[in-house]
Formats: C-alpha cells, structure tokens, sequence
C-alpha cells in the first residue's frame, strides 16, 4: 500500500508512512485480543475469520485508498492489519501444536519462515506486477481472494489432518 499510494495515486510518502505506523498499532492490539479469543474459542474459528475479512477486506481497500482521503485510507489499512492480528494471534500457537514436542520449534519456525518468505516476501513484488500488468487493483484483490481461499483449504484440511493424528 506504501508503493501505491505514493506511485500510483501520488501521495506524499510521509502521508502513507503515517498511516501504515497507525495501522501497525492496530496489529498489535488485534494480535494480541485474537490470541487471547482463540485460547477461548480455538485457533482455527479465529484465524478462519482472519483469513475471510482479509479476503472480503481485500475488495474495499483500494477503492477507500483511491479517495485519496487520509482517514478513509487510514480506515483501509487498519482493518487489512486486524485481519492480519486475527491470523498472528492464533497462528503462531497453532503452528506450534500441529508438531510433535521433540520438534516443536524447529518445525514451527521453518514453517512460519518458509512461510514468510513465500507468502509474505513475494506478495509486494506480486501486487506491483499484476497493477503495472492488469491496471487495475481489482486484480491484486483477486489474487489476495485466491491466497485466502487456499489458505481456508489448507485450515480445512489442517483440521482434518490434527483430528486423525489424535483420534
């Protein structure tokens, strides 16, 4: 959102800075209430709906931003970040329980790195192509709708996988 605002809709980048740093502070605070929901509730219900107001979310984003509007772009990005806190907050305790004890850590940190490095490194470069590509962020929504699909398919079978594995 950074590169797009200042490139494409010509934002000043202190602007669009200011707006990510708020919106960073809505991460922690969503990280840390979904972490906590998700001890009462379980981790998958939590980051499942993490992952769908990322992928509805995903939709709103551009045309808040296209305003042009600090507010409405601050209240674009904030939201993206509580689902992102919805998905951190369960997520890193539900990594570390689908390994045994033995490799606990190992395996839950080469996953989340792995991951990050997929996901998370590649998604900016991505999101450049398919607007510089398309012309259009409709596209990069589509592709975060595609992420997130796969994501809930790979929650399904996650579920499906632990309840075998414990039955």
């Amino acid at each position: 959102m950074l590169d797009y605002g200042v490139r494409d809709l010509g934002i000043a980048k202190g602007t669009m800075l200011t707006a990510v740093m708020f919106s960073m502070i809505a991460t922690g605070v969503s990280t840390v209430l979904c972490g906590r929901l998700s001890d009462a509730v379980g981790r998958r219900p939590v980051y499942a709906g993490g992952v769908i107001l990322a992928g509805v979310w995903s939709f709103a984003l551009f045309p808040l931003a296209d305003t042009n509007n600090f507010w409405f772009i601050l209240l674009a990005i904030v939201i993206g970040q509580i689902s992102v806190g919805a998905m951190f907050g369960p997520g890193v305790t539900m990594f570390a329980e689908m390994f045994p004890s033995a490799v606990r850590f190992s395996g839950a940190s080469l996953g989340v790195q792995f991951a990050n490095i997929l996901g998370g490194g590649l998604a900016p470069f991505i999101m450049v192509a398919l607007i510089e590509s398309t012309g259009a962020t409709v596209s990069v929504s589509l592709y975060v709708l595609a992420a997130c699909l796969l994501s809930l398919v790979s929650l399904t079978r996650l579920s499906l996988t632990v309840k075998q594995d414990h039955a």
